[in-house]
């Protein structure tokens, strides 16, 4: 045989299942975070990191990241080190397994969106999504498409949904469906079912954009978070308590503050589900609790920043029954009003009078805000309390 027919055939070789999944190329290399869940031990992993009292959770993905061979990871908190796995889940659904105080993560590849585009709905995010297995949300499916492939793309699919916000979907493998939602396991938490044995996985859209929303901490004393995704210090428990809702590498849901260290974590209660917290002497533990802001008892109404605008954000163009022409800024306030909590925010352009509808605000986000000469920022906020309204 000849050396070329060798080559010619080397070639022609279907690919292992292993060096298939390590394909992304014209894709988005991302990852999916689940909660409480690693292989088995049937599955032969490789220790890429250890480092006692310290947060690991960059390093893992970036180790993982740097190592094609790596498809996936499973972070031990209590022993403070990761494992790196050699094949995916795919597959391999059924020897994801129960494992308190452990995180699964699973490099995937976000297909047919732009780097521009996906950078702008994730920013900087350690994970954009997050899956529980066999748990999907009952009653509140907004758009059902079927023959789909693989969890990879129905996640694409809700993360570029345009007709709505898509806040979670659910994958069947079986059936080959994909189930996308405007609500999420914390907006409708009644709905939410984990299933044994169920071939349904629940998509959690980290990227989702951020409607007008309450938040505070429920604070807790002597106890600590159970997963450490970051650590940093801090000269009170506010403090830390401001490090965890700015920021923007993961979505911080819980901190702990103890002798000046500032402890963030990306899980909370739900997340967890039935792990208990651990207790911990002279620490104070925060929670954030969030609910979408319905404005009970008081009035929607704009706050204004000169000047400004916020990078991060999806626009819209709001049309306009003549465009281009001066004092369109009341018909833009107008419709976003009209839109509800689809309309965050806008943002008038004065040079061109343009109006653009935002899909998220700066709740969180506020170092994203940047200055733009002749843009104003208009953010929806609630009044509560005694006013006075124009009769």
């Amino acid at each position: 045989m000849e050396w070329f027919d060798l080559i010619l055939m080397f070639l022609t070789l279907p690919l292992s299942s292993s060096a298939q999944g390590q394909n992304c190329f014209g894709g988005i290399e991302a990852y999916e975070k689940s909660t409480n869940i690693a292989f088995s031990s049937s599955v032969q992993f490789n220790t890429i990191l250890e480092r006692q009292d310290q947060s690991i959770t960059k390093d893992c993905i970036n180790l993982c990241k740097q190592e094609a061979q790596c498809l996936s990871f499973a972070l031990d908190y209590h022993g403070f080190r990761c494992f790196s796995y050699s094949v995916s889940s795919v597959g391999r659904r059924d020897l994801l397994v129960d494992q308190p105080r452990t995180n699964f993560f699973e490099k995937i590849c976000i297909r047919g969106v732009d780097k521009s585009t996906y950078d702008r709905l994730c920013g900087g995010q350690l994970w954009s999504f997050e899956r529980v297995k066999g748990a999907y949300l009952d009653g509140f499916v907004d758009r059902n498409i079927p023959n789909i492939q693989n969890k990879e793309e129905c996640e694409k699919l809700c993360l570029i949904e345009s007709s709505f916000t898509c806040r979670s979907a659910d994958y069947d493998e079986i059936q080959r469906l994909c189930r996308m939602s405007k609500e999420d396991r914390r907006t409708q938490p009644q709905a939410f079912r984990q299933v044994p044995g169920s071939n349904r996985d629940y998509f959690e859209n980290l990227c989702t954009s951020s409607t007008p929303v309450t938040c505070k901490y429920e604070q807790r004393p002597e106890r600590t978070v159970v997963s450490m995704d970051f650590l940093q210090f801090a000269n009170t428990a506010e403090d830390c308590e401001r490090q965890c809702t700015e920021e923007i590498t993961f979505n911080c849901r819980a901190y702990t503050f103890l002798a000046n260290k500032c402890y963030l974590s990306g899980d909370d209660v739900i997340s967890l589900g039935n792990i208990e917290l651990p207790e911990k002497q002279s620490a104070i533990y925060g929670e954030k609790q969030c609910v979408v802001d319905k404005c009970t008892g008081g009035i929607f109404t704009f706050e204004k920043i000169t000047g400004y605008v916020l990078r991060s954000a999806v626009t819209q163009t709001i049309p306009l029954s003549n465009p281009g022409a001066l004092g369109n800024t009341l018909q833009c306030k107008e419709f976003c009003q009209n839109a509800g909590l689809n309309c965050p925010a806008f943002t008038v352009n004065y040079r061109n009078m343009r109006c653009d509808q935002l899909d998220r605000n700066s709740q969180g986000r506020t170092r994203e805000l940047a200055p733009r000469t002749a843009e104003n920022y208009f953010e929806r906020l609630c009044l509560r309390g005694w006013y006075r309204t124009e009769v």
